[in-house]
C-alpha cells in the first residue's frame, strides 16, 4: 500500500443509518442520494446535511436497482420480481408500473441523447424502452443475468456484463451486437469506463481486468477475495473496487496498484459492499450491514 501522501487517502466523512436490511443499490441526483434496500424502502438523503429526506417509498417486493433520471424528474425502481416503478419525484406519485420482465431487474441505465431505457434481469434479457415508456425491443441474450449495464462515452455504444462471463457490446442506433468475448469465466458483475475510455471489468473471479474498449486485454489481476459488485472512475487517475469481501480499495489506474485499503471496522463496513457511487470527489458505499458511508479525503 502506498502511504506517501496520506493525507490523499479516504476515511468515512459519515454514515447514513435508516434502512433495516442489506442495501442494494444507490442512484445520485445532485445532492440528493437514493436507496434500496431489502427492507422494501427506497429512501433519499440529503447529501449535504447527512440526514435522510422525506421522500420514501415503499414497494410490494425488494429493489435490486435503481436509477434517478438526469432527464427528467424520474425515479426508476426495478425489483426482485421482475417490476418497474417509474416514480415522478416532484410530484411524489407513481407514473407507470410496467410488468414486462418476470425475473430480478438488476440494472437500469438511460442514453442521454435519444433518451431510450434499458433494464436487464436475472433471465439474460435486455429491454429498451422508449421515453414514453413503450418497449421498443426485448432482446433475449441466453447469458444468464446480466448485473451491469454501461454506455460508452459518445453513448454509441452499450457494455452488459454478463453471467456466463462475458461482456456483450450493442450499438446503440440499431441494437446489433458487435462485440461479445470472455472477460470473467466464473461470471462479470460490474464494468466501468476510465476517464481514457478503457474499461474495467470485475467478476466472481474476484479479478479486475483492464481492456481497450474493443476488447483487447491490457491487464488482469486478482483483486479482492471474493465477488467485486462495484467499480467507479475517481479523479487523479483512480478507481474504487467494493466487494463481498467486505473490503474497499482505491487503485492508481495508470499502475493497477493498490493506493488504500480500507478493511472491515467500526468505521467501514461489516459485511459484503454492494454498491458504489463517485460523488463530487467523494465516494458513498452500501452493503449488507444496512449502511451507507460516505468517503472523503
Amino acid at each position: 500500500m502506498n502511504k506517501n501522501n496520506s493525507s490523499a487517502l479516504f476515511h468515512s466523512q459519515y454514515q447514513l443509518l435508516g434502512h433495516n436490511g442489506p442495501i442494494y443499490a444507490l442512484s445520485l441526483d445532485s445532492d440528493f442520494l437514493y436507496s434500496a434496500a431489502s427492507d422494501k424502502l427506497v429512501v433519499r438523503w440529503n447529501l449535504l446535511e447527512g440526514v435522510q429526506d422525506h421522500f420514501v417509498v415503499k414497494t410490494e417486493r425488494p429493489a435490486f436497482s435503481i436509477l434517478k433520471s438526469v432527464l427528467n424528474d424520474e425515479l426508476i425502481i426495478g425489483l426482485d420480481n421482475g417490476s418497474l416503478h417509474v416514480i415522478d419525484v416532484q410530484l411524489k406519485q407513481e407514473l407507470r408500473h410496467l410488468k414486462a420482465h418476470t425475473s430480478a431487474i438488476f440494472s437500469i441505465a438511460e442514453h442521454p441523447k435519444n433518451g431510450h431505457r434499458y433494464s436487464t434481469d436475472a433471465d439474460g434479457n435486455l429491454f429498451i424502452w422508449d421515453t414514453a415508456w413503450n418497449l421498443v425491443l426485448q432482446m433475449p441474450l441466453a447469458c444468464g443475468k446480466i448485473r451491469s449495464l454501461v454506455l460508452s462515452q459518445d453513448a454509441q455504444f452499450l457494455f452488459l456484463a454478463c453471467a456466463d462471463g462475458s461482456i456483450k457490446v450493442f450499438d446503440t442506433e440499431f441494437y446489433n451486437l458487435i462485440n461479445d468475448w470472455l472477460a470473467h469465466p466464473e461470471g462479470c458483475t460490474t464494468l466501468c469506463f476510465l476517464p481514457d475510455q478503457t474499461l474495467l471489468s470485475a467478476g466472481k473471479d474476484a479479478h479486475i481486468r483492464h481492456w481497450h474498449s474493443d476488447g483487447t486485454l491490457l491487464k488482469g489481476f486478482p483483486a479482492h477475495k471474493g465477488t467485486i459488485y462495484g467499480l467507479a472512475a475517481l479523479k487523479n487517475h483512480a478507481y474504487v473496487s467494493v466487494s463481498r469481501d467486505k473490503t474497499i480499495k482505491i487503485w492508481d489506474a495508470l499502475t493497477q496498484q493498490i493506493i488504500q485499503k480500507i478493511e472491515v471496522s467500526g468505521k467501514a463496513h461489516l459485511h459484503s459492499i454492494n454498491a458504489v457511487q463517485v460523488y463530487h470527489g467523494k465516494f458513498i458505499s452500501a452493503g449488507d450491514d444496512k449502511r451507507i458511508h460516505v468517503w472523503t479525503t
